[in-house]
């Protein structure tokens, strides 16, 4: 039977924080306590936590893994690596790989090839839209069957049409919907003023400005059912050049999304892990590649 004892760790979960030590057994978390007396225990392996944090894992609702096809610049092994790094153990990585995750195919490769790296947990979201074209809707409700995470991340979903559509059946099927927003703030009122028409379950990713968290904030104080994340990089900077969508807004924005954290209109932070080559980057490509450091104490 293996045995771990981690003392002198400060433990914060949801609803605690507590300064002891943690013993696992198996795997599983045995013993809590303000002092365990590892000579009563046979075959353990202590380590020390002094000056540690312990935390439950993180789940990453929006990260880009760049596989199959973009594997160059990140593939499912390289970035379940830096997640687990980071903290992360539940990832869920957007449809713009190459060819599209819109199909049973290339969802079938993703899941074989995490089931088989036995890293995280792989939760893959499929497109919207056949190749993130925003003209065609995908067979949602047969791809409703592989997951519960529809978006065309990376493009943001001008036809009404389809975007009405999708939350409609997001309701009927139980799925949510990853809206991606640009212009941020004209998105996102349109799509919460769909959600007041058609109702379903809209989730608004990576905002960064003030006044699209005024808008949220009016829909949620009227108490409609959504939920809304912010990227690390957009309560850490501001004003910077290094390109990012959406863009890096100013000081007043970041410090309000702090602040809506802060009194829970943001639901979570979703890391919007987005690596590129170097080349890439210096032609201007959007992203930042930011799993491994999401999370510092």
């Amino acid at each position: 039977m293996s045995k771990l004892l981690i003392k002198n760790v400060k433990m914060i979960d949801s609803s605690m924080n507590f300064k002891g030590d943690l013993l696992v057994e198996n795997g599983k978390i045995s013993k809590m306590d303000s002092n365990i007396n590892p000579t009563d225990i046979e075959g353990l392996k202590i380590i020390d936590g002094k000056n540690k944090i312990l935390m439950p894992a993180f789940i990453d609702l929006h990260t880009h893994l760049r596989d199959p096809g973009l594997t160059h610049k990140e593939d499912l092994e390289t970035g379940q690596k830096a997640a687990l790094k980071g903290g992360f153990t539940v990832l869920c990585p957007m449809a713009n790989t190459k060819p599209v995750c819109d199909n049973e195919q290339v969802m079938e490769y993703v899941l074989r090839k995490a089931k088989k790296l036995d890293l995280c947990d792989i939760k893959q979201v499929c497109a919207i839209t056949e190749n993130l074209e925003g003209e065609e809707i995908i067979d949602i409700e047969k791809m409703r069957t592989y997951t519960d995470l529809f978006s065309d991340d990376g493009y943001t979903l001008h036809n009404e049409k389809i975007m009405r559509d999708a939350l409609s059946l997001s309701k009927k099927l139980d799925f949510k919907v990853l809206t991606h927003c640009q212009p941020e703030f004209e998105i996102v009122k349109r799509d919460l003023n769909m959600l007041k028409e058609v109702e379903g379950n809209l989730h608004i990713c990576h905002i960064s400005l003030k006044d699209t968290l005024d808008e949220i904030k009016k829909y949620k104080n009227d108490g409609y059912k959504f939920t809304c994340e912010v990227g690390p990089h957009h309560i850490f900077g501001y004003g910077l050049e290094y390109r990012v969508n959406p863009a890096f807004a100013e000081e007043e924005d970041m410090k309000y999304l702090i602040q809506g954290i802060k009194d829970g209109y943001i639901d979570m932070i979703g890391t919007d892990h987005a690596p590129h080559t170097k080349e890439d980057k210096e032609k201007g490509a959007p992203g930042i590649s930011n799993i491994e450091v999401a999370f510092q104490w």
